[in-house]
Order: C-alpha cells, then sequence, then structure tokens
C-alpha cells in the first residue's frame, strides 16, 4: 500500500514497519538523518551546573514506535556518558545500542502489545537518567522531514497513520487529507503533552489558501470532510517556539473520542452504568449536549464493573497532570471498552466508597440537575449555563459534619468549580416558592505546599461543614470560567461525605544547587546516589479532611547496599524526607517504594508515595512547570564515583541541647582530592530548625565537634530525627580514568606507528587521528571545574527535655 519513501511536494515521510508487513527501509536520507542527530548541544554541559554531573534524558525521537516492529531511536540529554541501556516500564520492550554511534538504539517492541505509554530512561555512568514517555502503537507509523512548513508543500497525509515529528523553530506545519467520502466525520489528534514534549499543539483547517474552515487552541479537532477536494492541516505551536524538545505523533482517522463520562467515579463491588459522550462512539447515538467545539456529542452507555477497591497503580498515575490530583494516585481504575479497537488513552475513574448520584438525563437537557440526595453521597453532574442550576439538596440536622469537596480542573478540565452552601428559609405559606440563604461558600485551595517545581495550587474548593441547624440545605455548583449562555458544559464531581481524615504522599528527588543566587532553572531528575553519599528525597504530604498527625516515613525496595533511616514528617507539617546512604559496595538499580505510616481516630493509615517527574524549565517565573507521575521510579546508584565528602554522627546516643541552647554533635568527615575547603553545616529535619544556627567545618578537618545554636528554634519536648546539612565547594574532574585510558591508547598507536612498515602507516595515522580525537575530548571534560553540592550526615536523634514551669517550687 506504501511505498518505501512517501515522497509529497518537498515533504517526506520514513515508514515505521508495522506488524502488518509494512516494508523496511535499509536507507536514510540525508535530512533523515540530520533529523536523528545524537543532540547532546540541546543540553547544557555539566559544569554549566554547579553541582556534581546527573544524568538527564531531554528528548527521545522518534516519541513512539509500533508493536511488532524494531525502530532506530535516539535519545539526548545532560551526561549520558557511557550510556549503553534503555530501560523501559515495560519489561517486554528491549533496547540495544550502537556502539559506534552514542546515543543511538534500536528498540523491538513485541507484538501484540496494546497502545499506550510506558516510561523510558537511560542508564549510564552517572546512574539512571529521569523518564521520558515513549508511545506504543498499533498501526502504520512514519517519521517526517519537516520540509512541509508552507501550505504548497503540503505533506499528503495517509488515514489512519501516525506521524512521528518535531516542529522547527518559529515555523508551522501543513498536510494535505484527501482520505474518506464526503460528510465523514474525523478527528485530528497530535500527541504532545503526555509525551513530555514542551509544544502546545492548535490546528487550523483550510480548504484553500483563502478558505479557513477552523481553527483550534487544543489539540485535537473534529471536521467532516468537504463534498469536493482534499483539506489542509495546519499545526503549530501556540508558544510560538520549536525545536528538537517539540516533537509529537500526529493523525486523522476515525477512532474514538470520550469528551466525558457520567459519572466521573465509580462504586466498587458492584455493576456501574456510565454513560459516555464523545464522538465516533461505537454504537453511539446523538445525545442533548454539545461539545466543546459546538458539536452535537454521541452517547452510550455501557457497563464498568469496579472489584472491590482500586489497586495501586503508577501507570494510570502518571495520566494525571494536576500536582493537586496526587490524592486520586491510589484511587484509580483505567478502564478500556472490550471492542477490538479501543480508546486512543484508557478512561480513569476514581473509586469512591460513598454512593454515586448522577443527575437525570431529562435535567440535563434542560440545562438544569438540582438533585435531592441522602448524605453521605458523591454526585457526578453537568455546570450549568447562565439561567441554569445544578447541584443537590438534602436534609440534615444540626451539629453533622460533613466535608464537601469539588473536582474538576484535577480531572483535566479546564474549569475554575465555585459553590455555595444555602439553607432554606421556613416559610409560613406552604404554596410559596422556597427561599433560601447562604450560609457558606467554597472556593480555590490556594495553598500551594512546595513552591514552583510542585505548585499544588487548585481551583478546586474543599472545606469542613457543620450543619447549624435542622432543615433543608442545597448545595448550587457553576464554573466561573465558563458562564455564558453558550459556554461548553463540562462535567464536576462533588462530594458530601464524613470526615475521613487522611494524607496522600508524593516524592520528588532534590534539585541541584543553583549555578547563581538568580538561577530560577528546573530539572527533569530521577534520585542518584554516589559510593558512600547520603541523600534525601523530599516527600509531600497532601493533608485531607482535616488530618494534621505525624507521618512516619520508610523506604523498601531499594539497590543492594543503600539502606533507609526511618524519618517522620512533624504533625501539622507538609514536607519531609527520606534518608538514603550508600554503603562502599551499593551497586546497581531498584524500584523504590516509599510508605508513610499514620495513627488517626480510624486506625493506622498506610499510604505509597508516588514519585513526580518535573519537566525542564529555564526560568520559573516565566514558565509553567510541566508535573506528572512516574509510571516505574527508579533509584540508581552511580557505582564509577565516592561521593566527595562523607559526614557522619560519630555517637549513637541522642544529643541535646546545653544550657547555653546549644547542641554539640561529635562527627567525622571524609574528603575527596580536591574538597579541602572549609564550609558550615547546620540541623535539617524540621521546619522549626531553619531559625539555628550554622556551625563551621575547619578546612582539611577529619573530625570535628560542632556547636549549633538553636536560637529562637522552638522545637517541641521529645525526640526529634534530624541530621546535618550544608553546601560544600571543591575542584571536581570528570572521570580522569578516561584521559588515562586514552593517554595509554595514544602511546600504543605512537609505538605501532614507529614499527609499522609504510604500506601499515597509512591506516595506523587515521586511527592515530580518532586517539587524539578522543583524548582531547576526555582532556576536555577531566579539567578540574568548581562544584558545589550539598552534603547530608546519616539521621540521629535529638532530644528536647521537658522544661519545669518558671513557678514550680524548689526541691
Amino acid at each position: 500500500m506504501f511505498s518505501r519513501r512517501f515522497h509529497c511536494e518537498g515533504a517526506s515521510l520514513k515508514v515505521i514497519p508495522n506488524p502488518g508487513g509494512l516494508p523496511r527501509s535499509d536507507t536514510r536520507s540525508a535530512s533523515f538523518g540530520r533529523q536523528m542527530a545524537f543532540v547532546a548541544a540541546i543540553a547544557a554541559p555539566w559544569w554549566l551546573s554547579a553541582d556534581l554531573p546527573q544524568a538527564r534524558l531531554l528528548t527521545v525521537f522518534p516519541p513512539g514506535a509500533p508493536a511488532g516492529a524494531t525502530t532506530p531511536v535516539i535519545v539526548a540529554g545532560a551526561d549520558l556518558d557511557e550510556a549503553s541501556e534503555l530501560l523501559f516500564s515495560d519489561p517486554r520492550i528491549r533496547a540495544t545500542s550502537a556502539a559506534d554511534a552514542p546515543g543511538h538504539f534500536k528498540v523491538t517492541v513485541p507484538p501484540g502489545m496494546s497502545p499506550g505509554i510506558v516510561d523510558v530512561a537511560v542508564a549510564g555512568r552517572f546512574g539512571v537518567s529521569n523518564p521520558r514517555a515513549f508511545a506504543i502503537g498499533a498501526g502504520a507509523e512514519w517519521i517526517l522531514d519537516a520540509t512541509n512548513t508552507v501550505l504548497s508543500a503540503a505533506c499528503n497525509l495517509p488515514p489512519e497513520t501516525i506521524i512521528n515529528g518535531r516542529l522547527p523553530p518559529a515555523q508551522v506545519l501543513w498536510f494535505r487529507f484527501a482520505g474518506g467520502t464526503p460528510g465523514e466525520r474525523w478527528i485530528a489528534r497530535v500527541q504532545a503533552v503526555e509525551l513530555d514534549s514542551r509544544l502546545e499543539a492548535g490546528l487550523r483547517l483550510v480548504e484553500a489558501p483563502d478558505q479557513e474552515r477552523q481553527q483550534v487552541r487544543r489539540d485535537w479537532m473534529e471536521f467532516e470532510m468537504p463534498a469536493s477536494g482534499p483539506v489542509f492541516i495546519e499545526l503549530r505551536d501556540l508558544t510560538h517556539q520549536g525545536g528538537d524538545d517539540r516533537c509529537f505523533r500526529f493523525s486523522v482517522s476515525k477512532a474514538s473520542r470520550v469528551d466525558f463520562t457520567l459519572p466521573l467515579m465509580l462504586e466498587p463491588g458492584v455493576t456501574n452504568r456510565v454513560r459516555l459522550f464523545g464522538r465516533n462512539l461505537a454504537g453511539g447515538r446523538p445525545s442533548p449536549l454539545f461539545g466543546v467545539d459546538g458539536r452535537v456529542l454521541e452517547e452510550q452507555t455501557v457497563e464498568v464493573v469496579a472489584s472491590g477497591e482500586a489497586a495501586w497503580d503508577p501507570v494510570s498515575a502518571a495520566l494525571l497532570r494536576h500536582p493537586a490530583a496526587a490524592s486520586l494516585a491510589g484511587r484509580l481504575l483505567p478502564w478500556q471498552p472490550t471492542e477490538a479497537s479501543p480508546l486512543p488513552a484508557p478512561i480513569l475513574f476514581p473509586v469512591t466508597r460513598n454512593p454515586v448520584v448522577c443527575p437525570p438525563p431529562g435535567d440535563l437537557a434542560r440545562g438544569n440537575s438540582l438533585t435531592s440526595v441522602t448524605l453521605p453521597m458523591e454526585y457526578c453532574g453537568l455546570f450549568p449555563r447562565r439561567g441554569g442550576i445544578s447541584g443537590v439538596t438534602f436534609e440534615a440536622r444540626k451539629g453533622e459534619v460533613y466535608w464537601i469537596e469539588l473536582w474538576a480542573e484535577r480531572l483535566g478540565f479546564p474549569c475554575d468549580p465555585f459553590a455555595v452552601v444555602q439553607r432554606r428559609r421556613p416559610s409560613r405559606i406552604p404554596e410559596a416558592e422556597p427561599r433560601y440563604a447562604d450560609i457558606a461558600e467554597l472556593n480555590d485551595h490556594e495553598a500551594n505546599l512546595d513552591g514552583p517545581e510542585f505548585n499544588t495550587f487548585c481551583r478546586d474548593p474543599a472545606g469542613r461543614f457543620e450543619v447549624p441547624e435542622d432543615g433543608t440545605y442545597r448545595i448550587l455548583v457553576r464554573d466561573l470560567f465558563h458562564g455564558a449562555a453558550h459556554s461548553p458544559q463540562y462535567p464536576y464531581r462533588l462530594a458530601v461525605r464524613r470526615p475521613a481524615p487522611g494524607f496522600s504522599l508524593v516524592a520528588l528527588p532534590i534539585q541541584p544547587v543553583g549555578a547563581n543566587d538568580n538561577d530560577r532553572s528546573l530539572y527533569a531528575l530521577s534520585p542518584v546516589i554516589r559510593r558512600g553519599q547520603t541523600e534525601l528525597i523530599r516527600v509531600i504530604a497532601l493533608r485531607h479532611d482535616g488530618f494534621e498527625g505525624e507521618i512516619e516515613l520508610t523506604a523498601s525496595g531499594l539497590t543492594p547496599g543503600v539502606t533507609a533511616d526511618v524519618t517522620r514528617i512533624p504533625s501539622g507539617q507538609a514536607v519531609g524526607y527520606v534518608s538514603l546512604t550508600a554503603s562502599e559496595a551499593a551497586v546497581g538499580t531498584a524500584v523504590p517504594v516509599i510508605t508513610g505510616s499514620a495513627t488517626a481516630d480510624s486506625g493506622v493509615l498506610r499510604e505509597i508515595a508516588v514519585f513526580a517527574v518535573t519537566g525542564p524549565v529555564d526560568d520559573t517565573n516565566d514558565q509553567a512547570v510541566p508535573v506528572r507521575f512516574a509510571r516505574e521510579p527508579r533509584l540508581s546508584v552511580c557505582e564509577a564515583e565516592w561521593a566527595p565528602v562523607r559526614i557522619s554522627v560519630t555517637t549513637a546516643d541522642a544529643v541535646e541541647p546545653g544550657p547555653d541552647r546549644k547542641v554539640r554533635v561529635p562527627i567525622s568527615v571524609a574528603r575527596q582530592e580536591g574538597f579541602a575547603g572549609a564550609f558550615s553545616l547546620r540541623m535539617g529535619g524540621r521546619a522549626e530548625l531553619d531559625k539555628a544556627r550554622d556551625a563551621p567545618v575547619p578546612e582539611k578537618a577529619s573530625e570535628a565537634t560542632l556547636e549549633i545554636r538553636l536560637g529562637d528554634a522552638a522545637l517541641p519536648e521529645g525526640v526529634h530525627r534530624v541530621w546535618l546539612q550544608g553546601h560544600v565547594t571543591g575542584r571536581y574532574r570528570n572521570n580522569p580514568e578516561a584521559l588515562a585510558q586514552a593517554e595509554e591508547a595514544l602511546q600504543q598507536v605512537e609505538e605501532a606507528l614507529a614499527a609499522a612498515t609504510e604500506s601499515e602507516k597509512a591506516a595506523l595515522d587515521e586511527h592515530r587521528k580518532a586517539v587524539v580525537d578522543r583524548r582531547q575530548a576526555a582532556e576536555e571534560r577531566a579539567k578540574p571545574r568548581d562544584v558545589t553540592f550539598r552534603v547530608y550526615s546519616p539521621p540521629f536523634d535529638l532530644r528536647i527535655p521537658s522544661v519545669a514551669p518558671t513557678n514550680a517550687p524548689a526541691p
């Protein structure tokens, strides 16, 4: 059906074979080779960062591959030295490296794999990199040579074919589509954000240069084929940028698209009847609702069984994009229809223990849905348009306590939910229209627990509601973003439940030290630890329903030789840390599990942390930070290097402050060459210790007793798990062993040249040039450069004794 190369007026596509037997091309065009070049230059070299090198994966191209094929893939990033292995979150996918081409791999996806997205990371000298998303397809795929930047050079686009490409800087891409018959409905889709791409896609459809039919500022568009002639689709970046980090997968197909479902959540242990609203649904019929583009949505009713409680599933959590949605990570059910043609992505259903209520279909059609319910329950409706109302009415008794929570933005809908709680006023006239008085409003949840890296600000409101007196109440809901008469309607989830205090956990690697005081960049990282090093993983607690208790953190599933200390998130605080220490014999890679345990009125609570992946950002003041959750988090040991400075506390007993409010801590210090300078340490582990003073460690000292002034740090009495932390500056050499090996190889080739015959010298001269180049590169990387990194000690106990009342009688 397709030729090995697909030429179309200046643009070309390279086939990736699929299980159906599309031919494989054994040759590559020059433009394809340029596009697939190993572009490590897009990442800043390690010496422009203040910290030690750590593997960072920035691009994977193509960003996906079909099942049943072997596809050449090229990875690029920073500090990917000696990258010899690709690690996929699905172990069925295999990759082999090209020894003579850094960053080049051949990826084999076995036949029969379902379409979806997996994570891929690179393993090299400096540990395992951050993950990047990699899509698995089920049909024909092509790689685009991006020469179709004007309409006259539009690339012919086969239907039901995935195009892998990159958007060139400050350019657009044009595609010509002539598939199907007049009146057929097709959907153009761009996969970008879900592939960790920085492309913010927009689409435009024209029939001729001066006949625009529609334009959208989103990554999909539904259209009908005209009566005559092809259509042209423009793909652009809404930020007017481009480059290797703006990769995409683009297709035009008749596959189903689900805009939303009613209900949005499921009850466990029962068969849930769910109404799907979308386009090209199998067996769908016209619904009374309209989509965001003003088109009538199709409707299909399906049965979904949620057996028992939803299982912990980080693969599903990776589809969540809002940081505050981490509270759903362990309570999601991914669902796909049983038809042979699945949805492009599974539908994620939160699972709830409360009864689920939906409005009658007729109420949805009229734009009004005020439903009488019995508490506790969870309600799923549509935000009303101007003049309409949506919400619930219920009877409640004085003193009853409920937790009210609205969900929309966290579920991926562009909404600003608002709710008002009203009480019905008594009336002496039975037939009179009921009147209500406002008693509470619920607006944005404004708390951000962790700065720009993991911003938990959310427009979904929540709050505690104590019934002031017996009576009839109602909760009215609306969307502050879409209140016009013809605004698109989005669904919402409203929970009115009994308080169930608890928490969810998110784990993140700690960002490296900035290059200077104005450095506001963030990096995509996975936790990496050097031999002998103690490293921390930050853990954020998303507390709910008023839970304020202490959370104990433990880690399991660690690499051999790496141990974890038990640490705690103090009562009422949102951030804690897991402390990991690598022994001299630490090796390998593992999938860590961080667990939080706490005691509440309902018993012992245990939650597993989901690991967050932060996208690289140049300046957090100007750019939003993309966040998702890892499908398979990895902890790795950088086996090639020792930690430059290692701190340990040399007493097993708890330390405590003296009458002068000083804590004396004996320590030992191990240093690598180049790190003999003085530095300072302070205590960490509790927010109150931010007010404690730093203590100096003298130059070249291998032992010291620190005197740390607690100052105004008002720690509660008891035993606290704390550690020492500080910044250390030194001169670092990157892989001096490679320089020594290159010099030895150069000496050997020069000796061979001296003893060679005239016929042998030509080949040896060429070999000598390659060895000289390798030596020069190794010499450049091995030059001593200043680095500043964080150093931590393993945790130890700090005891704060009780203070006798000042008016207590003398003994």
